[in-house]
């Protein structure tokens, strides 16, 4: 898997998309390496079909603080269970 390159952005929405399809009823949270793999495409996550995501600090990366994610998913007229 080292000498893999990462995903394209698009080829990550398509994931969540076809996972979403392949599971409808379940939840699919997205945690780390969002921002490394979907980019500028982040907030699109949740349009593809992600139920959630994990926010701060993950084990081995870093992630996007609580306020920045709030903020995100306040600016796309979602609610959040907080």
């Amino acid at each position: 898997m080292e000498s893999l390159s990462n995903p394209t952005s698009l080829r990550c929405l398509k994931i969540i998309a076809l996972f979403r399809y392949v599971l409808p009823e379940k939840d699919i949270f997205i945690c780390g390496g969002r921002q490394l793999n979907l980019k500028h495409l982040v907030p699109y996550m949740f349009h593809a079909g992600a139920s959630g995501i994990m926010t701060g600090n993950y084990l081995t990366t870093q992630g996007a603080s609580l306020d920045v994610d709030l903020e995100m998913i306040t600016q796309l007229g979602f609610k959040t269970l907080i």
